[in-house]
């Protein structure tokens, strides 16, 4: 079979995305907050949780290495978008120690279940979100020119 090449995913994956950008931003901002949070807690169940769990990739996500995989992560991270409530400092040590729990559950599940540590885990997808929010709002100071 056809195996999953990371350096192929910048080259043709994106640009679709892209492509198709406008779109799917008008189609999320038809559903109400609501909607979207369902959306995005449906996805995560659907195509993150019961395929990490069975050990199978019923969707063909390809351990996330696939426009699927992209668009379920442009749809999460527009949900957050949304949410301006959600600000870093919000983003506390309980949410750094969840992250760093994470970390150490991924390096265990090494031994134990390989999948965990693909990009479509939902321990590797929390991780994402809680860098994600952390570091959402973070101030870059430009050097001095």
């Amino acid at each position: 079979g056809m195996e999953a090449q990371p350096c192929r995913t910048d080259g043709s994956i994106s640009p679709r995305l892209f492509t198709l950008q406008p779109f799917i931003n008008q189609m999320l901002l038809e559903l109400s907050l609501k909607q979207h949070k369902i959306l995005c807690l449906l996805s995560i169940c659907i195509f993150t949780i019961v395929p990490t769990i069975m050990n199978q990739d019923y969707f063909g996500l390809k351990q996330g290495y696939s426009f699927g995989w992209l668009l379920i992560c442009y749809v999460i991270g527009g949900y957050l978008k949304r949410r301006e409530d959600m600000k870093s400092q919000d983003i506390d040590n309980k949410y750094l120690l969840v992250f760093l729990i994470c970390s150490f559950l991924l390096l265990v599940s090494k031994l134990i279940n390989y999948n965990f540590i693909e990009y479509t885990s939902p321990i590797t997808l929390l991780m994402a979100i809680i860098l994600l929010l952390y570091m959402k709002n973070i101030k870059v100071n430009k050097g001095k020119n």
